[in-house]
């Protein structure tokens, strides 16, 4: 992993409620994180609340707590970049067990939008693209507070609706373009062909097939990308 436009250095940030000791002790090998936080007592304590937040706002336990980790580890880059002075000109965000094996050149995201990981027509029926999201230092600010609205959007909602686009998708873009202010669009990478979560991720696909997936849906060159 290297920053775009082969920098030497790039900064790490981690929020999770992983239990192991082991698996924490890995994940800061391997990631070197330049600030990191677990939630401890995830069974006694942890699950139950967010299965409360999740019975008042209709989502389930696992989709509450995904959304509490984004925001925290958001707001840990935000805590940062105020102690430190050093806003960064793009976040990536991503879950830490998603195998990528397609090129990412942040150089080539825009700032008045906020991108997410495609799962759409015509490569999928309808996922939900919840695998990464780009976005600008400022927008990272106002996505963190994604979970104090847990219950004025269908996140997590697996309906399908509007050609073939999936609810949950909607009800994100949904709270970007209120909270954020910024479209969200889904981006060049898309899920199961350029990136899978490390337990579905069962074989790389060629390089002929990768070509094949993503040429014509490359954001530069003028293209336009969906609003969702």
């Amino acid at each position: 992993m290297t920053a775009s436009g082969g920098a030497h250095l790039f900064d790490t940030f981690i929020h999770s409620t992983v239990q192991s000791t082991e698996v924490r002790a890995r994940l800061i090998t391997l990631f070197k994180p330049t600030a990191v936080t677990f939630y401890g007592s995830y069974a006694r304590a942890w699950s139950g609340h967010f299965m409360r937040l999740g019975k008042h706002a209709n989502l389930s336990e696992s989709e509450v707590s995904r959304l509490t980790s984004v925001a925290v580890v958001l707001r840990l880059v935000a805590q940062y970049e105020a102690t430190s002075g050093h806003p960064y000109e793009r976040i990536f965000l991503a879950r830490p067990d998603v195998w990528l094996w397609q090129d990412v050149d942040l150089r080539r995201y825009c700032d008045d939008r906020v991108y997410r990981s495609n799962c759409d027509p015509p490569y999928h029926a309808a996922c939900l693209a919840d695998l990464h999201y780009v976005m600008t230092s400022s927008a990272a600010a106002a996505f963190s507070t994604v979970d104090r609205h847990l219950n004025e959007f269908a996140f997590g909602s697996s309906a399908v609706e509007d050609g073939g686009r999936l609810r949950g998708n909607l009800a994100m873009g949904e709270f970007v373009l209120r909270y954020v202010g910024l479209p969200l669009v889904a981006d060049h990478i898309v899920i199961e062909r350029h990136e899978e979560v490390s337990r579905k991720a069962y074989f790389r696909p060629s390089a002929e097939s990768q070509t094949k997936a993503c040429a014509s849906d490359m954001l530069p060159r003028g293209a336009q990308p969906r609003r969702f």
